[in-house]
């Protein structure tokens, strides 16, 4: 009886082993390139590469520099200007390219359905200089322990002399 129990509980965790091995593999791997070349072994021992599977157009970097432009798209680098099946790289930007082409402009982005929103540093107008308020604060500090100073010293002079 025990033993037919302990069968049927292996027997269960297999299933559930299997089952699990199973939906992983349904699961895209987010590492895994735009451009998947596939090798296996061939009937001799010898390797065969298979056609690459070339997913749609993903924008996977950009690279701007002063004089240069440029984006790898799906594992391929344009060049501003190129073309890439077809389509014309006409900007490159931060976190996204367009393409145009005849049936009109696409926008390729670095993390689609991400929003990067830049956060600008506060300052404030002293005067007709910009400042943060850190180095406002600090300034007014300055400024405090300076107008003290003279006041301290004296201070510190004067209890030297009731000694």
């Amino acid at each position: 009886m025990v033993a037919g129990l302990m069968r049927a509980i292996a027997l269960i965790v297999l299933m559930g082993m299997v089952a699990s091995a199973g939906a992983l593999e349904l699961l895209a791997d987010p590492t895994r390139p735009a451009v998947d070349s596939v090798t296996k072994g061939g009937a001799g021992g010898e390797s065969v590469t298979a056609t690459p599977i070339v997913a749609k157009e993903l924008l996977q970097s950009v690279i701007i520099s002063p004089q240069y432009r440029a984006a790898v798209i799906s594992g391929e680098t344009v060049v501003l200007g190129e073309r890439f099946r077809g389509a014309a790289l006409v900007d490159v930007r931060e976190s996204s390219v367009v393409l145009s082409d005849a049936q009109g402009k696409r926008v390729l982005e670095l993390y689609p359905g991400v929003r990067i929103n830049k956060i600008e540093p506060v300052v404030e107008k002293v005067g007709n200089v910009s400042v943060s308020p850190v180095v406002k604060s600090a300034t007014k500090k300055i400024k405090k322990r300076k107008a003290l100073a003279p006041k301290n010293a004296q201070k510190i002079k004067d209890e030297g002399q009731h000694k």
